[in-house]
């Protein structure tokens, strides 16, 4: 028993190797099918993950093109910018060219710039479809890869990623504005198509992908036009200067320099309305009355003030020299002197004396209140509307004309018109004075006033010295006498006719002699006081004086002295004022009668321009064409031809309208609309040089007086401070004081507005212009007893008031000031706040941005000057540019 299990168990031990061998043979045939089945996934892997190699390779070269297309646009978006700017708004062309491009075409007319929350911009649609186009044109001309001027594909070559045998991939980008079916595409797209193929000397793997394109721009497109102006060339092909900024100095008020005081305009015209106290009444004894010409201010230099103007002066009414009121003879060591470089244009021209009824000078007579040492001199022409005098107690002064003086006003017949103010004469009446000019043409018939109640008389004396005692000869004004109008002594009519207005019988007496040379009135009339060269002298009545032509004294020269054609009293006032007859208008067939043959020795663009206005008035003052000449409205050219229109077109910005026959006047207020200016300027700065002050004469002079000294800044390539272009306004009716606390900075450069006078302390330079309103309508602040109301009496107390300087709206009192007109000063200025600076130009009727589109803003007629700024390429169209791009509006694997 024992045996057999023993037995047993050793068969067991044989069984178990058996087994374990067959174990061991299956894992080394799994091992082997696993090692396989490895090796066979670990090659597919690769072939996959070179396959994805190639096609993500071809779209990452896609996406970096359309990258490097945003840079390149980057790179260009200013000069894209640029094109946008030049190519559609700003280009610097003609003024009418770029109105008609923003009002855009029949199927878009909406003007296309517009002037919302206080910036002036493109439409952003507009200018959105700008860019798009010009960036999309920019694409095209730099990328496209077909067509006429097409650009090589790009080609990028890299090695795969883990590829040890020699593989790489090329890539070839190409760029279409055509899609897969070679249909053109729309919209401002491209087609991009990105070619990638793998090889290692064999094409191993080709993947092909391609986008769609688009040039994108945000919703709304940010721009703003920061503008640079110039003025616009007229239709004459020259740059006019419009007539608010056409002078160095506007004033609607007196110009009134005294004292130590000395006024140089160094260039620019000077352009005065001055002020008008009265023009004409029905005295207490029903009779019709004048002021005289002391009652009305204009250009004063009183007591020893200068000026001196290297242009013209223009004004409406007169331009006087005179010493002795207030009572300061001899007050001051300047001699009062005023000298024209070149025209006078004005009302009145001459030297006068103090006296009047209950003025303070009642002793005139007496040598030590006489004017002395008061002088005018012009150096080319005195035109005028009345007259060229000198007054009678004035000694040893001189007016002196280096070329003409014309007197346009022939009055009408004395029955109907007796204001001695309107008919022209040349006078000089004081001790030891004189009229010196080169030539004289007068068509005034003067007159004489022997008493307040009774009509004026003609005194037959057109240049040379009235006299004044001719009431006291015994015959001359006798009994019912005293009722009657002496016409031409040299008619033999004895026939009177009575005047229905007036009563008083119109008599020509026969054989009138009383200016004849055996006259005895006549033999104390002087016959020194007016120098002229008697042969170029016309003048209705007769003259005396001493002729520069051989030094002849000429004592009884009979009217209608005769030059170039002026052979009867007619054709002088045609030329005067009436205007040329209708056949000379034509520009082509000149008048006979020429402006330049009046003179010695003229400028000839001078004469021809006046020869032109004379022949065509209504192109200058109707609203023609030429320039920025005034639109008066209805122009009456029968009475504002000739010469009188040339007068009245350079005094045109003093004017607004034509009542009948008769000349409105403007005022400040009419001119320069200073409500438009409503935004308040900071503290001054280099950033926003424009100071808005509301001053009151309720205010100190210290809180009404700039210092101009603070509009300095220190310049970096010089070293040196130097004024900053700097525009004042003053809407208040309260004097504006001009002063410097440092001597060496004593100029201001900018533009000074002001509805109050100016006062400008000696020792300041202004580099610009000055506009000011000033007292125009100021009360009379004489006392004046309350019984007084006759309106000529009335009168009398204005006229210390005007030659003191109550009325002026422009003071210097002493020391030197010097103005330069510089108007291209309002496009210098550089500003930050637009809106403020908008309004100003709004204010002097320049543009007018209380309208909301450019063609409104820029194109209307304000009324006194044409439309004539032009925007220059120097002005910027800043656009925000963040969000333009290019960008992919769809990508695919193409087969």
């Amino acid at each position: 028993m024992e045996q057999k299990v023993n037995k047993v168990k050793k068969n067991q031990k044989g069984n178990a190797m058996l087994i374990t061998t067959i174990i061991l043979l299956v894992l080394a045939v799994i091992v082997a099918t696993v090692v396989n089945i490895s090796g066979m996934q670990y090659d597919l892997a690769v072939l996959n993950r070179n396959t994805s190699n190639t096609y993500y390779l071809a779209k990452s070269a896609l996406e970096k093109h359309v990258d490097t297309m945003n840079k390149a646009i980057e790179s260009q978006m200013s000069q894209i910018v640029k094109d946008v700017t030049q190519g559609y708004t700003l280009d610097g062309t003609t003024y009418d060219g770029v109105i008609k491009k923003l009002k855009g075409s029949t199927t878009n007319p909406a003007p296309d710039i517009v002037y919302s929350d206080n910036k002036l911009q493109v439409k952003s649609d507009v200018l959105k479809s700008q860019i798009q186009k010009r960036i999309y044109e920019y694409i095209k001309s730099s990328f496209l890869t077909q067509g006429p001027s097409a650009k090589p594909p790009i080609e990028y070559k890299m090695q795969g990623d883990r590829i040890a045998s020699g593989y790489d991939t090329t890539v070839t980008i190409e760029t279409s504005d055509q899609d897969a079916a070679n249909n053109l595409l729309t919209n401002n797209k491209l087609r991009i198509i990105a070619t990638a193929t793998t090889s290692n000397g064999a094409t191993y793997d080709t993947q092909k992908v391609e986008a769609i394109i688009e040039v994108k721009l945000p919703t709304t497109l940010k721009n703003q036009i920061h503008e640079k102006y110039e003025w616009k060339t007229a239709d004459d092909g020259k740059q006019y200067v419009p007539e608010i900024l056409n002078s160095s100095i506007l004033c609607f008020s007196d110009v009134f320099v005294t004292g130590d005081g000395n006024l140089t305009v160094s260039s620019g015209d000077v352009r005065v309305s001055g002020k008008q106290s009265i023009a004409g009444f029905t005295n207490s004894k029903g009779v019709t009355a004048y002021p005289e010409v002391d009652q009305n201010g204009g250009v004063l230099a009183v007591n020893g003030g200068e000026i001196y103007i290297t242009n013209n002066l223009y004004c409406t009414n007169n331009v006087l020299a005179t010493n002795g009121w207030g009572g300061s003879y001899g007050a001051s060591t300047n001699k009062t002197y005023i000298e024209v470089g070149k025209d006078i244009i004005a009302y009145t021209v001459g030297i006068i004396d103090d006296y009047y009824e209950t003025s303070s000078n009642q002793s005139p007579f007496n040598g030590a209140n006489q004017v002395k040492e008061a002088n005018i001199k012009v150096k080319r022409n005195v035109m005028v509307d009345n007259d060229v005098m000198i007054d009678r107690w004035v000694d040893g002064c001189k007016i002196t004309v280096d070329q003409s003086i014309f007197g346009v006003n022939a009055g009408t017949d004395p029955a109907t018109n007796i204001d001695p103010n309107q008919s022209s004469g040349i006078f000089a009446q004081g001790k030891n004075c004189i009229i010196d000019a080169d030539e004289m043409y007068v068509v005034g018939q003067p007159y004489i006033t022997l008493a307040a109640d009774k009509i004026p008389m003609k005194l037959w004396e057109s240049i040379g010295e009235p006299f004044n005692g001719v009431a006291s000869w015994e015959g001359y004004v006798t009994g019912d006498e005293a009722q009657t109008v002496w016409l031409n002594p040299s008619d033999d009519t004895t026939k009177g006719t009575e005047d229905s207005a007036t009563g008083h019988t119109v008599q020509i007496p026969k054989n009138s002699t009383y200016l004849l040379s055996t006259s005895p009135l006549h033999q104390l009339i002087a016959n020194d006081k007016i120098q002229t060269n008697f042969s170029k002298t016309y003048a209705i009545g007769r003259v005396s004086g001493k002729d520069d032509n051989g030094g002849v004294t000429v004592t009884n020269k009979t009217g209608q002295i005769s030059k170039n054609g002026f052979s009867d009293e007619n054709q002088a006032r045609r030329f005067m004022y009436i205007g040329l007859v209708p056949s000379d208008y034509d520009i082509t067939n000149p008048a006979p009668i020429h402006f330049k043959d009046f003179m010695s020795s003229v400028d000839t663009t001078y004469t021809d321009e006046v020869q032109k206005i004379i022949k065509r008035p209504a192109d200058y003052l109707a609203g023609g064409e030429n320039g920025y000449f005034k639109n008066l409205q209805t122009v009456p050219l029968g009475n504002y031809q000739g010469l009188r229109g040339y007068m009245t077109l350079q005094r045109a910005i003093l004017y607004k309208s034509f009542s009948g026959n008769n000349l409105n006047k403007s005022t400040f207020a009419d001119t320069v609309d200073l409500s438009k200016i409503t935004a308040t300027s900071n503290a001054w700065s280099y950033q926003t040089p424009i100071s808005v002050l509301t001053l009151t004469s309720t205010l100190t002079p210290e809180e009404r007086t700039i210092d101009v000294s603070k509009f300095y800044v220190d310049v970096e390539e010089s070293g040196t401070p130097e004024p900053y272009e700097t525009i004042i306004v003053n809407k208040g009716e309260g004097k504006l004081i001009i002063d410097t606390t440092n001597a060496a900075k004593n100029k201001f450069t900018g533009i000074i507005i002001s509805k109050g006078a100016v006062e400008i302390k000696g020792g300041i330079t202004i580099d610009g212009a000055i506009i000011i309103g000033g007292p125009e309508s100021a009360p009379k602040t004489e006392p004046k007893p309350a019984a007084i109301t006759d309106p000529l009496e009335v009168a009398k107390y204005d006229r210390s008031t005007i030659f003191t300087g109550k009325h002026a709206g422009l003071i210097i009192q002493s020391g030197q000031v010097t103005i330069t007109h510089n108007p291209n000063v309002l496009f210098s200025l550089t500003v930050k706040n637009h809106e403020l600076y908008r309004q100003i130009l709004t204010a002097l009727k320049l543009v007018d941005y209380s309208e909301t589109v450019l063609p409104d803003i820029m194109g209307t007629q304000t009324g006194f000057t044409k439309p004539m700024l032009a925007y220059t390429n120097e002005s910027i169209l800043e656009i925000d540019t963040e969000g333009i791009q290019v960008a992919i509006q769809s990508l695919k694997k193409a087969q």
